[in-house]
């Protein structure tokens, strides 16, 4: 999934896991394939097992980055998903990437239903 995403989107700036391991590990996967630093992993302990409205919140506070990839855990990944952009994914499976861009200058801005879908893509489908 990490070489998928490395060859046909842009590099994330920041990247934002759960606590998780395996939301961890799949950062790091992530970061060799884009071929990026490692340390721009942040580590957030609110998005272990979060709801919409956590993941929310950690986004509204990320720094100041234009492209901003965050790793985390299901239900609520799929749920924030739908709700950020108006759309309907029954589920997104582990090393799921939802694309997701917004007509914000901050990400302090980002709300629920401002999002435009610009993707979906899952491991068997690529």
């Amino acid at each position: 999934m990490g070489k998928y995403l490395a060859e046909h989107h842009q590099t994330p700036e920041v990247l934002i896991s759960s606590t998780a391991s395996r939301a961890f590990y799949t950062a790091l996967h992530i970061c060799d394939q884009f071929r990026i630093d490692e340390g721009n992993i942040q580590l957030d302990k609110r998005l272990f097992h979060a709801g919409s409205h956590e993941i929310l919140e950690v986004v509204k506070s990320a720094p100041s980055c234009e492209r901003l990839a965050i790793f985390g855990h299901n239900p609520g990944f799929t749920d924030c998903a739908n709700l950020l952009a108006n759309t309907s994914i029954d589920n997104v499976p582990t090393c799921g990437v939802v694309v997701i861009t917004f007509d914000i200058k901050g990400w302090e801005e980002v709300e629920f239903g401002k999002g435009k879908h610009r993707s979906f893509h899952i491991p068997k489908g690529i």
